[in-house]
């Protein structure tokens, strides 16, 4: 219209000038000349172009979750300038948008942040009783990942993305990361803490600001309102104070010194003490016992007490400070049923702050439906110290084991498991002895005390007390099971039995359900619930997958000999060192090297990935040296930064069994023979393995490629048999990927070739089962090969 290039004219001779100015300019009679100007709704692209901002965000809050969990904020700081003990260099948060509780992970690298979340998610699902719906995040690679996103759909997830360069989108935890580093930042320049301590204040951060009030909240805390509990504070104490750690007395000898001066550097997480770095092991350390001096901080440059001054007074600044008086961990009786959770409780699940390890938590979870028990109660119950009696005189001054052993001795003469009788003449008598186990439920609270009687049969001698013995080994791959079928339409009912323990499955509710009450009927059983141990192993289980793994186990190692706090290494050995009988070094403790290798190999049930490392060392058990002594300590110390490694098994894969089968050449030092390695799995994660040295001397990698392929596939048609009495019958051949073109080869060429007439003949079985259409050997590339890590030491790339 003519007004409106009027009011463009004008606005072009006066600096393009916006509309509300030009009108500004004539209602206040600020010119003169100035054309009358209406009001036009028309937009000017000179202006839209050059004027263009960004738009002002809503300063009112316009939607906030109702319930725990239905929205979740997160966001990664980093990368540190400094790592720390573990290796870490950034830290994740996630905060609930209903609660404002925060739990704080932390990683080596921005990629693990997936993982991370997986195992979050369905942690605190499991332990709420809630579920994520809606998880805010910016846009950063490690959130929007293919793998992230399809996980996110297959979930049902609803991602909020921020939009580029809006990072007050994602307000929350932004503001939530920078409060935790000012409060970090602030508590290490008080106490001039070292910048490699920054994980441990910012996971005391993210634990007092739990504990702290929000604008976000009306009068409460996010532990309250997470909880339902109100928060006790008694035990709070000045982060990096020089503090004093009692010794125990199994630690040191009557006239040695009971304590060791530390520094303060938080609060224990999965465990029940004060987080405290020992000055004289260089350690960070776990105790509940300990003499605070806030007054008086570390001078890490001259290595002495430096005396402060507090700005406040306090009544007892130093004390012996028992954090089993914990208000807000204090235990209370309840009458509620106790609801069955996968996973023992969260120390089997992640590990807290400085641990070795990739990932870390700083927070339990204490909320549930208010009609089951409340987790602060589960929790404080999990960080009881349980103490088991070593001998019969210890548990004869406690109530609950005298309980033990009465139902025992009971039990023993209600079933007639002895008769006495007169000694027979000059006949040997082999002696019995308690043995005291305690017993917890799903949640880690105490279900009873067990006591056995047992026979000292290691007082026998053989050749003398024995001359045969026959002990059933369980094989990991196929346990020892009682297949129940029933008649066609009804379903399968599968059973194992471990002396007094049973694991059963089946097909349908109603069959699971219909044995169990028979066998309660019948005998005098115990339901502990759904799977969560089994033969040492932890067993996690969600509606998608079963996740398997020894953390526990591997703690207790760690902890036996004495690499708790040890600093982790990236493989289990070192490429290139070679292990050999005689390498020149001094010999090592015989015993200790056994116990090691003898507890790796039990470890090997849910770790592959040091099944070569564990049978590499069982070769050396007969005099072990130093060399290997310490090759079985990287091991651990491997063991310590990947000890939440398991294995997963997830539903809605193709039931087909599929191998991988590998070998070295020459391997070993002493007789060169070749190691081979392979590996099966069906539908998902891996079941069976092996890593095996070879019986007789291979010329060429193509005949130790042909021996493996061999015994790939005899373990490939055990396992097929296997897999029909499940009703898994393989109606197709078995795939087994082989890296090497010369091996395949050889076995699909029945005919007599010069490279392979002197190979034993039962290695040829192999062509039998090409032909029958029972195995199918394909190639695959090296790099793809997932048997390699069976047959040599891999570097760390």
């Amino acid at each position: 219209s003519n007004n409106w290039r009027s009011i463009l004219l004008v606005a072009q001779k006066i600096w393009a000038l916006n509309y509300c100015s030009l009108r500004l300019l004539q209602e206040k009679d600020m010119v003169q000349g100035l054309p009358k100007l209406q009001e036009s709704e028309k937009t000017c692209s000179g202006c839209a172009i050059g004027k263009s901002h960004r738009s002002s965000f809503d300063k009112e809050i316009t939607w906030r979750a109702s319930q725990p969990l239905e929205l979740i904020h997160s966001d990664i700081c980093g990368p540190m300038q400094s790592i720390t003990l573990g290796g870490n260099r950034y830290f994740l948060t996630f905060i609930d948008d209903h609660t404002r509780m925060c739990w704080v992970f932390f990683l080596q690298q921005k990629s693990h942040a997936f993982n991370i979340f997986k195992r979050f998610k369905n942690m605190v699902e499991l332990q709420s009783g809630y579920q994520i719906k809606k998880l805010r995040s910016d846009r950063g690679g490690e959130y929007t990942s293919l793998e992230f996103s399809k996980f996110c759909e297959e979930m049902g997830l609803e991602r909020q993305l921020t939009i580029a360069y809006s990072p007050q989108q994602n307000g929350v935890a932004e503001r939530k990361n920078r409060t935790v580093m000012e409060m970090a930042r602030t508590m290490m320049h008080e106490k001039k803490i070292p910048l490699k301590f920054w994980a441990e204040a910012v996971n005391t951060a993210v634990y007092l600001q739990n504990r702290s009030p929000t604008s976000a909240l009306d009068n409460t805390t996010p532990f309250e309102k997470f909880s339902g509990r109100k928060p006790g504070v008694k035990h709070l104490r000045i982060f990096g104070s020089l503090c004093y750690i009692h010794i125990p007395s199994q630690k040191r000898h009557k006239l040695e010194e009971t304590g060791m001066k530390g520094v303060f550097l938080g609060y224990g997480i999965c465990e029940k003490g004060y987080r405290v770095f020992n000055l004289e092991t260089k350690k960070i350390e776990l105790s509940r016992s300990i003499i605070f001096d806030e007054k008086t901080m570390w001078n890490w440059e001259l290595n002495e007490e430096v005396q402060v001054t507090i700005p406040w007074h306090e009544e007892e600044s130093s004390r012996i400070s028992d954090i089993d008086s914990y208000p807000d961990e204090s235990l209370q009786s309840s009458q509620s049923p106790q609801r069955p959770q996968v996973a023992n409780d969260l120390q089997t699940t992640l590990e807290s702050a400085t641990h070795d390890s990739s990932v870390s938590i700083s927070e339990t979870f204490d909320h549930t439906p208010q009609k089951w028990k409340n987790l602060s109660e589960v929790y404080a119950q999990c960080n009881l110290s349980i103490i088991e009696p070593e001998s019969y005189h210890e548990a004869a001054k406690d109530e609950a084991w005298n309980k033990a052993m009465t139902e025992e001795i009971s039990m023993i003469e209600k079933n007639s498991t002895w008769k006495l009788v007169d000694r027979p003449g000059s006949k040997p008598i082999v002696g019995v002895k308690w043995i005291y186990k305690t017993k917890l439920n799903l949640d880690g609270s105490i279900q009873k005390h067990k006591a056995r009687l047992v026979a000292k049969g290691y007082t026998q001698k053989p050749g003398i007390d024995f001359n045969e013995t026959f002990a059933p080994v369980a094989r990991s791959p196929s346990e020892a099971t009682l297949y129940v079928r029933t008649k066609e339409g009804v379903g399968t009912l599968i059973i194992s039995i471990y002396v007094d323990d049973i694991v059963y499955t089946g097909s349908s509710d109603e069959l699971v359900k219909e044995f169990k009450a028979e066998m309660m009927c019948k005998y005098e059983m115990s339901d502990l619930g759904l799977l969560h141990h089994f033969l040492g192993m932890g067993v996690t289980q969600t509606e998608g997958s079963i996740f398997i793994h020894q953390k526990k186990y591997a703690l207790t190692l760690l902890d036996k000999f004495g690499l708790k706090d040890c600093k982790s290494v990236s493989t289990p050995l070192v490429a290139t060192d070679k292990l050999k009988r005689e390498d020149g070094s001094d010999p090592a403790d015989e015993s200790l090297f056994r116990k090691i290798v003898g507890s790796l190999l039990y470890l090997t049930a849910t770790r592959p990935d040091i099944m070569f490392s564990a049978c590499l060392l069982a070769r050396f058990m007969h005099n072990p040296s130093k060399m290997h002594y310490g090759a079985a300590k990287r091991v651990l110390r491997y063991i310590q930064g990947t000890i939440d490694y398991g294995i997963e098994y997830v539903t809605g894969k193709s039931a087909l069994l599929v191998g991988y089968c590998d070998s070295d050449w020459s391997g070993s030092e002493e007789d060169m023979k070749s190691t081979s390695g392979y590996a099966f799995s069906f539908g998902s994660g891996a079941f069976s393995w092996a890593s095996v040295k070879q019986h007789s001397v291979a010329l060429s990698t193509a005949e130790a490629e042909y021996v493996s392929a061999a015994e790939a596939t005899s373990q490939a048609i055990w396992l097929r048999f296997v897999l029909e009495d499940f009703g898994e019958e393989q109606t197709t051949a078995t795939t087994v990927f082989c890296d090497n073109t010369s091996a395949i080869a050889m076995a699909k060429n029945p005919v007599f070739h010069q490279r392979s007439k002197h190979i034993k003949r039962k290695f040829h079985f192999i062509r039998d089962a090409i032909q029958e259409d029972v195995i199918e050997l394909l190639y695959c590339k090296g790099e793809e090969q997932i048997a390699d890590i069976f047959t040599k030491a891999l570097p760390k790339d």
